[in-house]
C-alpha cells in the first residue's frame, strides 16, 4: 500500500510575490560598481608609488639618511630608468581605465 501524502499549510504570502523583492544591491552591480571604482585607485597608487621611487632615485645621496643613499647612489640608473617605464605603464592602463569608464 503506497502512503498517502497530505499537503502541507499553504506557503506564507511573502514567498509567493510575483514580483521579487529588493534587499539591497545585486552581485553584478556590486561587482561592476567597486571594480569600476577601484581599479583606477589602485592603479593610481602604483602611479604615486613608482614616481616616489624615481624622486628617490634622482635625491643627491646626501640629503638621504646614510644607509639609503649608498643604496640608492649604487641603483641609481635602474631605479630611474625602472620606475619611470613602470609609471608609463601604469599612466597608460590608468588612460585606458578611464577613458572606458
Amino acid at each position: 500500500m503506497a502512503p498517502t501524502t497530505t499537503p502541507g499549510p499553504p506557503p506564507p504570502a511573502e514567498t509567493t510575490q510575483l514580483e521579487p523583492t529588493s534587499l539591497g544591491p545585486t552581485v553584478a552591480s556590486i561587482r561592476s560598481g567597486s571594480s569600476s571604482s577601484l581599479l583606477p585607485l589602485l592603479l593610481g597608487i602604483a602611479l604615486g608609488l613608482s614616481l616616489i621611487v624615481v624622486a628617490i632615485a634622482l635625491t643627491p645621496p646626501w640629503a638621504l639618511p646614510r644607509s639609503i643613499g649608498i643604496v640608492v647612489y649604487e641603483q641609481r640608473e635602474q631605479l630611474v630608468y625602472g620606475g619611470l617605464a613602470t609609471a608609463i605603464g601604469i599612466g597608460l592602463g590608468l588612460l585606458i581605465t578611464l577613458a572606458a569608464a
